[in-house]
């Protein structure tokens, strides 16, 4: 079974003049599971495998 992911665009304000862009993934099999990239990318996520080898 092939796992889909969805990704979106999230703005964090850092300072009153500064923010940062996180790239959110959610797993569609259960989308109830939300991770950002990075940690994701890094193996500091919870279930990467929800997200399947296109998130990995």
């Amino acid at each position: 079974m092939t796992r889909a992911l969805e990704v979106s665009l999230r703005l964090e304000l850092v300072y009153s003049d500064t923010f940062r862009a996180v790239v959110p993934l959610r797993s569609l099999a259960d989308p109830t599971v939300l991770a950002d990239a990075p940690d994701l990318w890094s193996g500091r996520s919870t279930a990467p495998e929800l997200f399947g080898p296109r998130g990995q």
